[in-house]
């Protein structure tokens, strides 16, 4: 039979992981959280998985960073990069046609 400790222990880890995503649920509801209200025993499930694994607060912390820095940025960003200047696409395109290209 099992020491005392040892079942104890036993208990925690299967209740720990009853209540734990994996890591997999844990990167989708992560992104999810971003954009709406999880459910609260959802969000206190996740708390508990962000206890025991570093790798996935980490995940959360960067993606919460994501997501500020692309707010911050706001309509201020160009929608797409400077023009090519048409030189330069001639260029372009004659090396894709010397070298097998369209």
């Amino acid at each position: 039979m099992p020491s005392k400790p040892n079942r104890i222990r036993s208990a925690i880890h299967r209740v720990l992981g009853w209540l734990a995503f994996s890591c997999h649920d844990i990167s989708r509801l992560s992104s999810q959280s971003l954009d709406t209200r999880l459910p609260r025993f959802t969000r206190f499930r996740m708390s508990v998985h962000y206890l025991i694994c570093k790798w996935c607060r980490r995940y959360r912390d960067q993606i919460a960073l994501l997501r500020r820095a692309i707010s911050r940025l706001g309509n201020d960003a160009p929608e797409s990069g400077p023009a090519l200047p048409p030189e330069a696409r001639e260029r372009i395109k004659k090396h894709l046609c010397d070298h097998g290209g369209h």
